[in-house]
């Protein structure tokens, strides 16, 4: 009898647990729907995640669904263990700006598609900036983000044949700023200083950035005027005494010119102060360099001839002379060769 019993209790124990067995399976529940980013622009990928779980007793495999705007985009099975989880995701690009309605199993979100940054460059100046010393410029250009999204601007600027190295701008969405453009304000002051020094003849300079260009101009260089250098007057030792010497001309003025191409001119008014008189007078000028170096000789006769005592006769020499000129000398002669002494006074 006591057999019996024991054969009866291992017998319900056995079909408890084939029972128990027969009746476990894979139960899921979805959850924690994440969308990264938000919003994203045009082209941009974004990440879609959701957390599976299966709650039941037994391994199972969930098809987890996603779609857009009610479209199914795309499945994917996954396999899980009982009473554990795994995050399932999916990547999604955009090519049209809008809202999404993102769903799935059941959970929703929204997807938002914008326009990328976008920049868009104006108002390019290059004005002189005095007030920091000859030579100097602003260089300015503003950049604009017209994009819904924040992003970074490569700005490159060139100044004639050189390239500028290029400067990162950062603009969030719809902001705008005025930029600087330091290393393009030294290369036109070096640039500046080297025309100026005539190591360069380049005067004109051209900044460029993003299709805008802005022509610099330099101060054309200034044109060094010939000084007058009056004549030196011949020393006289005795013995045996000589007679004193006897002006015969007074230069009533003399206007000395150069023009760019070394051109030049040296014209004025003479006024024979002697009682005779004079014929074949011709007006003599050197050109000299600053170190007192002769370049030039230059001569005209003078429009009156002869010219009659007390009265008076324009005269102007002209003609090329030598760049490196910068002093001249006035002398006038008989065109036989003698001198003819003169003093400079106005009347």
């Amino acid at each position: 009898m006591k057999r019996n019993i024991i054969v009866l209790a291992v017998s319900l124990l056995v079909l408890a647990l084939v029972m128990s067995t027969g009746c476990a399976k894979a139960e899921f529940e979805l959850s924690s729907l994440e969308i990264t980013p938000s919003s994203v622009g045009t082209g941009d990928t974004a990440t879609i995640k959701v957390d599976v779980a299966n709650v039941g007793k037994a391994e199972g495999t969930y098809t987890v669904t996603l779609t857009i705007d009610g479209v199914l985009v795309e499945t994917k099975n996954v396999m899980v263990a009982a009473e554990t989880a795994q995050t399932v995701t999916f990547s999604v690009v955009k090519e049209v700006v809008g809202d999404y309605t993102v769903e799935v199993g059941g959970l929703t979100g929204t997807l938002r598609v914008v326009k990328p940054a976008e920049f868009v460059v104006t108002s390019l100046r290059v004005v002189p900036a005095p007030e920091l010393g000859e030579g100097y410029y602003h260089v300015t250009v503003a950049i604009e983000n017209v994009g819904a999204l924040p992003g970074v601007y490569q700005l490159k600027c060139r100044v004639s044949d050189e390239e500028m190295a290029p400067i990162e701008v950062e603009l969030t969405a719809g902001e705008k700023k005025t930029v600087t453009l330091t290393g393009a304000e030294a290369t036109i002051r070096e640039l500046a200083a080297n025309y100026k020094n005539a190591k360069t003849d380049q005067r004109e300079q051209v900044v460029s950035i993003a299709g805008l260009s802005e022509t610099v101009t330099f101060p054309a260089r200034p044109v060094v005027q010939p000084t007058y250098t009056p004549p030196t007057k011949p020393a006289v030792t005795p013995p045996p005494p000589a007679p004193a010497p006897v002006i015969k001309l007074q230069v009533l003025y003399v206007e000395p010119h150069m023009e760019e191409g070394s051109y030049a001119y040296v014209a004025g008014e003479v006024k024979n102060i002697s009682d005779e008189s004079l014929a074949n007078v011709e007006a003599v000028v050197n050109f000299y360099t600053n170190e007192g170096r002769l370049m030039n000789t230059l001569r005209a006769v003078i429009e009156q001839t002869p010219l009659l005592a007390g009265k008076k006769s324009r005269f102007k020499v002209a003609g090329y002379v030598d760049a490196t000129v910068a002093r001249y000398s006035l002398r006038f002669q008989f065109l036989a060769g003698d001198v003819i002494l003169h003093k400079v006074e106005r009347e």
